[in-house]
């Protein structure tokens, strides 16, 4: 999720490739109370990294 968020397209094609789950999420709590579930691709599309986006949606991933 870290290599999406930066854009690093090499980085996450490398840990994909490598067997990551691209369907992984993880809850982040808010400081102001409550939380939200994060993907690698909600994190990549956040930050505009489009590439990546392409990317994960090729290998399966959705939001």
């Amino acid at each position: 999720m870290n290599a999406a968020e930066g854009g690093s397209l090499a980085i996450v094609r490398l840990l994909v490739d490598r067997g990551a789950d691209v369907h992984a999420k993880i809850w982040t709590e808010k400081y102001n109370g409550g939380g939200e579930w994060r993907s690698a691709i909600s994190q990549a599309r956040k930050n505009r990294h489009l590439d990546v986006v392409r990317y994960l949606e090729s290998r399966g991933a959705r939001e």
